[in-house]
């Protein structure tokens, strides 16, 4: 799809191809999606960056990518578990500065 969306001569190339890369890394990821807003809201934490977060998840060895149809989502191995701790350390980072 990326081949031939560089084939085309679309008006919105770019914006296709940022979407095209996010799908491709999420297609590798679990079904379900969680939304870090909501989950921030619901441990009483600030809200890191996202690509900040994935990058922490990263770190820790999870696979990790923003998703194509919201920009405060993200597709994980990580568990929710896993998430809430990740999450509340980031927070406590937050608070501090």
């Amino acid at each position: 799809m990326i081949k031939l969306n560089g084939k085309q001569n679309y008006q919105h190339y770019e914006e296709i191809e940022k979407k095209l890369i996010l799908m491709l890394r999420e297609i590798r990821m679990q079904p379900y999606y969680y939304n870090i807003h909501l989950l921030c809201k619901r441990l009483h934490v600030p809200i890191p960056k996202t690509e900040v977060f994935i990058e922490l998840l990263h770190s820790q060895k999870f696979l990790a990518a923003r998703t194509h149809f919201n920009d405060i989502s993200i597709k994980t191995n990580a568990g929710i578990k896993e998430l809430e701790v990740s999450i509340q350390s980031m927070g406590k980072k937050l608070i501090r500065k």
